[in-house]
């Protein structure tokens, strides 16, 4: 029809632009994009506050602001790694964007010989499996919806099967993720997609309301007893990714109208999960020219016990292969997102939607009046020094400080000091819990 035509020519032309782009500034494209959609969409800037409000209701509305800005951000990077999906460079950029966490959970279930259901949700680059998981070399059908616009939807057919892997579309979808399970295949499927009452849908909550979903998925897994893995991709703001896996169940095998229910209301909590762990909830903890390997090594067990990720700056007074070092981090290293930048400018061009909190002595602000937000850079400055003079007069609102309430002591250890705040920001964001 001519109208599919009228809508893919700028179609075509727009992602043609886009993949003569750089890969960074396409990306920092599509999250201005993103950004943009919020101003000509403001109703939909109400659903999305909306729905965190009923998701996340211990979230203030500043909270809740912070991650709708990053909701419509990502979309817009989302779109963009979409119509560049199949410019990825093989295993060079498998091993150099993605951090793969958990791919001993898939070897361990296609050993039963039954397949494996990847369960997903639209969260982070939900589209990295298309790439991932063939190059991994795991064989893949990805099940989704086709696009209105079947030149549109060619175009991300290709894009999807570029690497190897095949789309199963969802409305004749049962038969063959039935033959790919038999195949002994990875299936991929996103669950948190509402469906009409009118498609055998049910009913089961989702983050605290009913939503309609597919029982599909459940049945398949119950008849069969299919291995099903949790699998997703979060999206980090350097542009790169952190794929991970969760051990795979089953369902239970005894099948009834309830069990079915039950089955796929845990599924839907997977998801739940899956989405609670985004990435962007995490907090960063930044040590400036750390000179004392223990102090680096402590923190980075709290960090890999809380999931938050650890920045090194500039010039370390140590080798990172310091016994040390290691021997202070326990086993807990591999735990560790540790990342390596020359500079504070680099960290900070590479993060320009952070914020950034400067612990100092020097501080006019306790860390307790701090307004912490999920996302948020703890910044440290080396043992003998501390942060700069410079850097604190440049920053007095976002600068903090540990109360010493005995004049004796002038300082707290660096590592304790990390912790103190790191836990202080967790408790005000309710990651506690």
């Amino acid at each position: 029809m001519i109208r599919y035509w009228l809508e893919y020519i700028p179609f075509i032309m727009t992602a043609t632009i886009v993949r003569l782009l750089p890969r960074s500034t396409a990306l920092a494209l599509g999250r201005k994009l993103g950004k943009l959609g919020m101003l000509l969409q403001p109703n939909r800037v109400k659903i999305a506050d909306k729905n965190l409000r009923h998701a996340f209701p211990d979230k203030t509305s500043d909270e809740r602001e912070v991650l709708v800005k990053k909701v419509f951000s990502d979309m817009g990077a989302g779109l963009i790694e979409m119509v560049r999906l199949d410019m990825f460079d093989g295993k060079q950029d498998l091993e150099k964007l993605f951090t793969i966490e958990g791919e001993e959970h898939i070897k361990e279930a296609l050993k039963l010989g039954k397949g494996c259901i990847l369960l997903a949700g639209h969260i982070g680059f939900w589209e990295a499996g298309n790439f991932v998981y063939p190059t991994l070399g795991y064989p893949i059908g990805v099940v989704a919806k086709p696009m209105r616009n079947p030149l549109v939807d060619r175009y991300f057919r290709r894009m999807r099967e570029h690497y190897g892997g095949y789309v199963i579309d969802s409305f004749k979808g049962a038969r063959r993720i039935f033959k790919a399970l038999q195949q002994n295949h990875l299936v991929g499927i996103l669950m948190d997609q509402h469906m009409p009452r009118s498609q055998s849908a049910v009913r089961v909550p989702f983050f605290g309301r009913p939503a309609y979903t597919t029982p599909i998925v459940s049945q398949l897994a119950m008849k069969y007893q299919v291995p099903i893995i949790s699998a997703f991709s979060y999206r980090k703001e350097d542009n790169t990714y952190h794929v991970k896996m969760s051990p795979y169940f089953f369902l239970d095998p005894e099948i009834s109208e309830e069990s079915i229910l039950a089955s796929t209301a845990l599924l839907t909590k997977k998801i739940e999960d899956g989405i609670k762990h985004d990435i962007s909830q995490w907090f960063h903890i930044v040590l400036i020219e750390p000179e004392i390997p223990p102090n680096t090594g402590n923190i980075a067990r709290l960090c890999g016990a809380t999931d938050t990720i650890l920045h090194l700056v500039g010039k370390l007074g140590f080798s990172i292969d310091d016994k040390h070092l290691k021997r202070a981090g326990l086993d807990y290293w591999e735990a560790v997102d540790v990342r390596r930048w020359e500079s504070l400018q680099e960290l900070q061009e590479n993060f320009p939607d952070g914020r950034f909190w400067y612990t100092s002595k020097k501080a006019a602000k306790s860390h307790v009046q701090a307004n912490f937000q999920p996302g948020d850079f703890l910044v440290f400055g080396k043992e003998t020094l501390g942060l700069s003079e410079e850097l604190l007069r440049s920053n007095p609102e976002q600068s903090i400080r540990i109360p010493i309430h005995n004049p004796v002591v002038r300082s707290l250890n660096l590592s304790t000091s990390a912790g103190i705040v790191l836990y202080e920001a967790l408790r005000q964001v309710g990651h506690l819990d």
